[in-house]
């Protein structure tokens, strides 16, 4: 699910750097970060895949086969 893995990363992010600083590349403050690194819901934004793309990762929509 993608809310788990966005929360692993974060969580990792935020191990690795200050919650300042993994805020400050997502244009968010720290309890955003801490919030996020437990799991809670996001808003998908601009600032939020700019963020990711800063780490080197990238959100995809794929469209699942039929059955």
């Amino acid at each position: 699910m993608v809310l788990d893995d966005i929360a692993d990363l974060m969580e990792e992010l935020c191990k690795r750097e200050t919650r300042r600083k993994v805020a400050g590349h997502f244009t968010r403050d720290r309890k955003w970060a801490y919030n996020m690194a437990l799991g809670c819901p996001f808003r998908l934004d601009t600032d939020f895949i700019a963020g990711l793309d800063y780490y080197g990762y990238e959100l995809k929509l794929v469209k699942k086969e039929k059955n």
